[in-house]
């Protein structure tokens, strides 16, 4: 009895921690879950998709997409519009929570965080960290959403 009541837990719980406890790795193209799907149609003729090296890996980078690229010298955080920042770390908060810490290539004391958070689908979403007024006020031109309504995937390896 003892050791069927240890295999139900084992098998309830293995997979659980499998799933939410795998490190993710964040770099690479991350396009709006809509954008993406609609690209994925065929009928998406605004929406480009480029090559781009990340690490060793060659992603599809679309139109529109975040960049997330620990392995650049230095490493960037790049959003949709509005420039990019210098990726000062990752740090894993917990199995799905990461924060960016941020530098602006303009005004090396415009520092700022940002959260990402992993969804069950792997997808992920943004929210606003603690930052500093400067760098606040270029990051508002960013036009990157946030929220768990407003949902990232990454995009594509190249076969």
């Amino acid at each position: 009895m003892k050791m069927k009541l240890l295999m139900t837990v084992w098998l309830i719980t293995v997979p659980f921690l499998y799933v939410y406890s795998a490190d993710v790795d964040l770099n690479g193209p991350w396009a709006s879950k809509e954008s993406y799907k609609y690209w994925k149609t065929g009928e998406a003729e605004e929406i480009d998709a480029t090559e781009v090296e990340v690490g060793k890996i060659t992603y599809l980078y679309l139109t529109h997409s975040v960049m997330i690229n620990q392995y650049a010298n230095p490493p960037i955080f790049y959003p949709i519009e509005g420039g990019g920042w210098e990726l000062l770390s990752i740090v894993k908060e917990n199995p799905q929570r990461y924060i960016l810490k941020l530098r602006s290539f303009k005004d090396k004391n415009a520092i700022g965080e940002l959260y990402v958070n992993m969804m069950k689908d792997f997808s992920i979403y943004f929210e606003e960290g603690q930052m500093t007024e400067a760098f606040k006020r270029e990051f508002d031109i960013a036009f990157l959403t946030f929220g768990e309504n407003n949902t990232y995937v990454k995009c594509d390896v190249k076969k």
